[in-house]
């Protein structure tokens, strides 16, 4: 048996004995293979990523050397949002209290370009999308979530650039017309004030750029803005409104400015129920004069599971003033134009940084950790969990940047029949307006499949640390406390299945159409490799199973409505797949035709058959409602159980 010597030990052996090396991680850019070689094939223009790389590689430093240590300083809780109600002197001053950590990462995201890159066409072309999400990607998970305010900020950009006529695609020109009407070019006022907020959103000057929130969430509802919003909005003599009402969750409270959503009052003391009577409006959120808030109560802040470093308040609109930035009762059509697919590939984005980063750190860890007498870098069966979470990473970046690229290019196309270029098979069928009708059924798709590949995977990662992946001394909890909020904000995984339906049945299933021919062009590229062709079938067979079902099952709304989460889920696993086969045939790459192959073939791609749905339905309510077999009524609900004894509350 082998033996050591404890001579050398005191009366405190543990003050001698072993401690376990931290994790470690470098440049971000430079030590993700997978993110380069995916713009290698994306880009349009190579000639402009060679200029643009460099800006990637500074960055890469910057988010572990700079940001990282700042970011967990915003973990700790003496340093995370204050509420300061009243001053000392009992002024109700309402002020939100934010570390220096925090403000600097206002500062980075300004002068690395984080959402001004993204519109900068002139100098990065169609690329200029690709371009600012993969600092994103990067700046992400470093920026103690300062990354919720800058989705928020990029959506504002787009839809005050629509309402100006800026920028318009082609293929939104008829929606533009019908939220705005030229509204803008007709009032002098509202046109210059829109630019002057446009100007300081897109500034790299960090003392000049404004960030901005998204105000839509009320008491009455979340997802369902058009029964639950409540606020009202009374004209004023200067054509300006006064907004009313409460605001249950507006996250990056601390914003300068936000767009939100009222009900215009009219001269009678009435208002338009539904969502034909929301509508759109810009608020500075402090007066320029005095820099008080703009007839805002902040109730107080939310304390949420996790995203703790970011300010998220419930607030009082008492007689904000506003300005109106769309038709009358066009709101939620101009929001959904306007912001919807941006903030959603933001959440997509995020979801694939917070997967590399638990990725990247259990790797290393890997190296350095030993168990039964050699690192965990030589275990199989920790290689094999440890390779699942790069697949996984794989396969959700894959499939957002190409969504990314695709959505950058129809916001440049020239024309509705503008090709779309670029590496792979993606640009060589995609007119600018199939490729409009992809990207609509795409981000819902995207965000929610995601989402959930992100939570599980860092939950996965955790486990890979063992006992310090659950003490929070390490920061790793906060990765699975932050990651949680994917599948809520922007629609959970349910209204975001809902919506997919929703695309498919107001385009008559022209979206899913140009999604199943693209799919079907990725998977028939030339090929011998029997390694890509066994992905491919796969793929292909998955496909044909979604497609026969659609045709058949599509009217019976019960039917369809049971399985729409497992069909956006299905739509995920095959949309991310046939992106995994256009990079391995593109690379050719033996790890990279393996991966797919794993990807396609080792889990099934769809989760539902379609012979026992009408039973499931029933199967279905009976065990998600409790219900008495007999009755048909639930055993359980209301305010007082069966032996008339009050039931308890949350």
């Amino acid at each position: 048996m082998p033996t050591r010597s404890t001579k050398h030990i005191g009366a405190s052996p543990y003050s001698t004995s072993h401690f376990q090396d931290s994790p470690r991680f470098g440049n971000q850019y430079l030590e993700d293979s997978f993110l380069q070689q995916s713009l290698r094939r994306l880009v349009t223009d190579e000639t402009t990523f060679a200029k643009y790389e460099p800006q990637l590689e500074q960055l890469g430093d910057r988010v572990v050397y700079e940001m990282w240590p700042l970011s967990k300083q915003l973990n700790v809780p003496e340093n995370q949002p204050r509420l300061m109600q009243y001053d000392a002197w009992g002024k109700r001053i309402d002020d939100i209290a934010t570390h220096a950590a925090w403000k600097h990462m206002h500062v980075a995201a300004a002068t690395e370009g984080v959402v001004a890159d993204g519109y900068n066409v002139k100098e990065f072309g169609r690329d200029a999308r690709l371009f600012q999400f993969t600092k994103l990607l990067l700046y992400a998970p470093s920026s103690g979530l300062y990354s919720c305010p800058l989705a928020m900020t990029d959506g504002a950009v787009r839809y005050l650039k629509l309402a100006l006529g800026e920028d318009v695609s082609p293929v939104e020109e008829s929606a533009v017309k019908a939220n705005f009407q030229d509204m803008f070019k007709k009032d002098p006022s509202l046109e210059a004030e829109a630019r002057r907020v446009l100007a300081h959103l897109l500034s790299k000057d960090a003392n000049e750029f404004y960030t901005s929130g998204q105000w839509m969430t009320e008491r009455g509802g979340g997802s369902d803005v058009a029964q639950g919003t409540e606020t009202i909005a009374r004209k004023q003599p200067d054509g300006s409104y006064a907004l009313y009402g409460y605001k249950w969750f507006t996250s990056a409270t601390e914003a300068d400015v936000s767009l939100t959503l009222a009900r215009i009052e009219s001269e009678d003391g009435t208002v338009e129920e539904g969502s034909s009577g929301l509508s759109c409006f810009l608020v500075n959120v402090r007066n320029s004069g005095t820099k008080e808030l703009n007839n805002i109560r902040v109730h107080r802040l939310k304390n949420k599971l996790g995203t703790k470093q970011l300010p998220t308040a419930e607030m009082e609109l008492c007689g904000t003033k506003a300005r109106l930035v769309s038709q009358p009762g066009r709101g939620v059509a101009s929001i959904t134009t306007g912001m919807v697919n941006v903030t959603r590939i933001h959440n997509s984005v995020g979801a694939c940084a917070n997967i590399r980063r638990i990725t990247c750190l259990a790797r290393d860890y890997s190296h350095r950790r030993r168990v039964f007498g050699s690192p965990l870098s030589e275990n199989r069966l920790h290689l094999k969990t440890l390779a699942q979470l790069e697949l996984n990473y794989r396969a959700c970046l894959a499939f957002t940047l190409d969504t990314v690229s695709i959505m950058g290019r129809v916001e440049t196309a020239r024309n509705k029949t503008d090709i779309l270029g670029g590496s792979g098979v993606a640009g060589s069928i995609l007119s600018a307006e199939s490729a409009s009708l992809l990207v609509r059924i795409l981000t819902p798709v995207l965000k929610a499949f995601t989402a959930k590949v992100s939570i599980a995977s860092v939950s996965e990662g955790l486990e890979m640390f063992g006992g310090q992946g659950y003490i929070e001394d390490t920061g790793l909890p906060t990765f699975y406390r932050d990651a949680q909020v994917l599948s809520i904000w922007e629609g959970t995984t349910n209204v975001l299945s809902h919506d997919t339906l929703r695309v498919l049945a107001k385009s008559r299933f022209e979206a899913y159409t140009v999604f199943e021919k693209l799919v079907r062009e990725r998977c028939t590229m030339p090929t011998t490799n029997p390694v890509i062709k066994a992905a491919m079938d796969s793929v292909l067979a998955a496909l044909d199973t979604i497609t026969s079902f659609l045709k058949a099952n599509f009217a019976k709304a019960h039917t369809v409505e049971a399985v729409a989460r497992d069909l956006l889920m299905a739509l995920g696993r095959i949309g991310s797949g046939s992106c995994l086969i256009e990079h391995a045939v593109w690379s050719g790459n033996v790890v990279d035709a393996a991966s797919a192959k794993r990807w396609c073939c080792d889990t099934p791609l769809v989760a539902f058959l379609e012979s026992d749905r009408d039973v499931k339905v029933d199967l279905d309510r009976a065990l998600a409602l409790d219900l008495d077999p007999i009755s048909g009524s639930p055993r359980f609900h209301g305010n007082v159980d069966a032996r008339g004894k009050e039931r308890a509350k949350l």
